[in-house]
């Protein structure tokens, strides 16, 4: 980014990071953008949640940019995080809905909190920026893609990696498919799953406009359930990515041509940087988060077809 755009006004972000890889990946991603913005020297990877939670932390397998630290200390904006709290369960009673935007004062002062998304901030800002939210926006992250495809990358490639590199094909088709499970439902996360009718038919898609036979790349939460209910059973090559790691199956399925997507921001971030400079066929639910329509939120990016 050139000295025009660019500011040289902040020195460090601090950002919370929450939940699976996915999301993971979206905080991450955004709180880089804005150190290319403002010229930050330093990122803060706040990981207290995790010291308790069901996921594990993954972003320090890739293979990130020196600049950033790793905290589990309480830090100052704690309290701002416990005020927004109160002023988003306010705002829910009186609307029937999260706020899609912050009060002005705590933008100006560095303080980007949110829900799924956030809009671009100011060129101004007076103090250290702090990020607490999901920050799921395509359209800011598309000038650092490339950056992205990069960073996001496996260290060191396991051996289990490899091996199931070398068995990926030119006429490749990943799929990932998502299953609530039972960690999510104690959690009371409800989410709206696709079925076995929705990955075939789009799979079928695929193979009509390639006028080729292809390869099928699985992946899941619940790869046993997939194999014993024979969805695939139909297709002559199929590959059953089986006893990896979510960041694993990343590196894996991101190597394929084409994609069907499940609605899960890490399946999301497959077909994003696997379709990165390929002709890519990428195909994604209509339903989203928690059932919300896919044109009701900002993931959509050049590639995905929404079906």
């Amino acid at each position: 980014m050139n000295s025009e755009t660019s500011f040289k006004m902040n020195e460090t972000i601090y950002v919370r990071i929450r939940g699976g890889l996915g999301n993971q990946m979206f905080q991450y991603a955004f709180a880089y953008m804005l150190s290319k913005k403002y010229v930050c020297s330093k990122l803060i990877l706040d990981i207290r949640e995790y010291k308790d939670y069901y996921w594990p932390f993954e972003l320090d397998c890739f293979n990130l940019p020196t600049n950033y630290e790793i905290s589990t200390q309480k830090l100052k904006y704690d309290s701002k995080i416990k005020s927004y709290h109160f002023y988003q369960g306010i705002y829910r009673r009186l609307h029937h809905k999260s706020p899609t935007s912050l009060k002005k004062s705590y933008i100006k002062k560095g303080y980007l909190f949110c829900g799924q998304y956030c809009e671009m901030p100011p060129d101004k800002l007076s103090d250290d920026i702090y990020l607490y939210g999901y920050f799921q926006n395509a359209d800011l992250l598309a000038p650092i893609r490339e950056d992205l495809s990069k960073i996001f990358v496996l260290k060191e490639q396991t051996d289990l990696v490899k091996k199931y590199l070398k068995r990926i094909k030119p006429n490749s088709v990943s799929i990932n498919i998502r299953f609530a499970k039972e960690i999510e439902l104690k959690n009371n996360e409800t989410y709206t799953y696709s079925s076995k009718k929705y990955y075939v038919e789009l799979v079928k898609e695929i193979k009509k406009r390639r006028k080729e036979n292809i390869q099928l790349v699985i992946s899941s939460n619940d790869i046993k359930n997939v194999k014993q209910e024979k969805w695939f059973d139909d297709f002559d090559d199929v590959v059953f990515v089986e006893n990896c790691s979510a960041i694993e199956q990343l590196e894996i399925m991101k190597h394929c041509r084409d994609f069907v997507l499940s609605n899960s921001t890490f399946s999301w971030w497959i077909g994003y940087l696997g379709s990165f400079n390929k002709d890519s066929v990428v195909l994604a639910p209509k339903t989203w988060f928690q059932g919300q329509d896919i044109t009701d939120t900002k993931i959509k990016f050049e590639e995905m077809e929404i079906r």
